[in-house]
């Protein structure tokens, strides 16, 4: 039977095929934010917005266009040297250039600067939030496989200790100490205990390949981890358990990129409240331009056509002017703009405080955890050193013939989720407590993600 298991041992092992580096957490995160794609996403929404606020800058340049336009008349015609009908066939070009400078539109442009700044100030938020919880996504990620690392070295050790006791029961019944019953007792044991550990192999392999995928690394590129990096994101030096609700949910709206941005969305849309009325006030708008045109019809004293060049300068007209536009009805699309802007304005403040109130019940409920893992750790601590005992008391009192295989199999199981059980809490209080100091304030990722 020994062979056998060693051999499932074996093989569970070689699929693994891990690389001789060991990633701490850092590296994978840093290696995740270089190559994360939805994470390019906010890069171009950045972008976006940034052209958007550079084109409302050039939005004060004034506008300038050059026409050229060339025609043929046939059949009567309006002669366009001196307005003149004419029956022949002729040939005219016009070539002008204008240029406009808006001198007011009621501030529209300055606030949708203003607007504009805010945005992306905004979309810059959004990417960092993203980031953030990118980090995290990847630390769970991550504390899994260390996890299920972990649960396979206490399941090897318990499908060694079922190994040893089905050994033993084997040597007993060939000396005829014992019935072959038990025998088959100690298989079942050994066999539950080989499903668990192939079961616990398998998790540990899905645990890899969700860390694969989330860092965007090959699935066949299975990774070795280092325990140790993630000791420098718990911070175990800094007590939070005294801290009030009110306390950490002050702090975490002072600096958490997601609120951030909705407090900048919330501004954006008063300003477009502003850059709507603003069609309410009177615009003006100062234009010039030069224009010459070419003309067949336009004969000298001769009769011959005026040659080209002297046309151009002979019939070159400057203009210069200003325009006042007062609105005065509009079918109500001005008053809709600004009663819809009012509307969304209403929309963002609400967002900004459901995810307030999010972020407070989210803090609440790690408040929470935080002490129930604190009780239970220490509860867990004791429970080990007690199943500890009780097990190994259990195992000698079997092997001198005092209990039957299954008082000794409940002994074994009891100490096995004691075990387990104290892994959990370990685990899940790593991710409580960091996630916490982070909605305090504590430099959880503070070498990793840059604005």
């Amino acid at each position: 039977m020994r062979p056998v298991i060693g051999m499932v041992i074996l093989l569970l092992f070689t699929q693994f095929g891990y690389s001789q580096k060991k990633w701490t957490l850092s590296e994978c995160i840093d290696y995740s934010l270089q190559n994360n794609l939805e994470l390019k996403d906010f890069y171009y929404s950045e972008a976006s917005n940034k052209e958007n606020l550079k084109q409302s800058y050039r939005d004060f340049l004034p506008q300038i266009n050059g026409v050229l336009d060339g025609s043929k008349a046939f059949g009567r015609s309006v002669n366009p040297a001196d307005n003149s009908f004419v029956n022949n066939n002729f040939f005219s070009s016009n070539y002008r250039i204008e240029a406009s400078v808006d001198l007011f539109q009621g501030l529209k442009r300055l606030k949708t600067i203003e607007s504009g700044k805010l945005l992306l100030e905004a979309s810059m938020n959004d990417g960092m939030h993203y980031k953030y919880m990118l980090a995290f996504d990847l630390m769970s990620a991550y504390l899994d496989v260390l996890y299920f690392e972990e649960l396979i070295v206490i399941q090897q050790e318990q499908l060694s200790i079922a190994q040893d006791n089905y050994d033993l029961i084997e040597k007993k019944i060939e000396l005829g100490l014992m019935a072959g019953a038990d025998l088959f007792e100690a298989q079942s044991t050994l066999l539950a205990d080989s499903l668990s550990y192939i079961q616990s192999v398998n998790s540990s392999q899905e645990a890899q390949l969700n860390l694969l995928n989330k860092m965007n690394l090959p699935a066949n590129e299975f990774i070795k981890l280092d325990p140790t990096s993630i000791d420098e994101f718990i911070f175990s030096n800094k007590d939070l358990s005294n801290l009030s609700l009110t306390t950490i949910h002050n702090k975490a709206l002072s600096f958490i990129p997601d609120i951030k941005s909705s407090e900048l969305q919330v501004l954006a849309a008063r300003k477009n409240i502003e850059i709507a009325r603003s069609d309410l006030y009177p615009s003006a708008t100062v234009f010039g331009g030069y224009s010459t045109g070419f003309y067949e019809t336009f004969v000298n004293g001769e009769g011959k056509t005026v040659p080209f060049f002297n046309q151009l300068d002979g019939n070159s007209k400057q203009l210069i002017g200003v325009s006042l536009n007062i609105p005065i009805f509009s079918k109500g699309t001005t008053h809709s703009k600004i009663e819809l802007s009012k509307i969304e304005t209403l929309r963002q403040e609400n967002v900004l405080n459901q995810k307030k109130q999010a972020l407070k019940e989210i803090i609440q409920g790690l408040m929470l955890e935080q002490k129930a893992l604190e009780k239970e750790a220490s509860v867990s601590s004791n429970n080990i050193k007690a199943q500890n005992l009780a097990f190994f008391t259990a195992q000698k009192k079997y092997e001198n013939g005092l209990i039957n295989i299954l008082a000794f199999h409940q002994a074994k199981t009891a100490y096995s989720q004691a075990l387990t059980e104290n892994l959990l809490i370990k685990f899940n209080g790593i991710v409580t407590k960091s996630t916490l100091g982070f909605y305090y304030g504590l430099p959880t990722f503070k070498n990793l993600i840059k604005n």
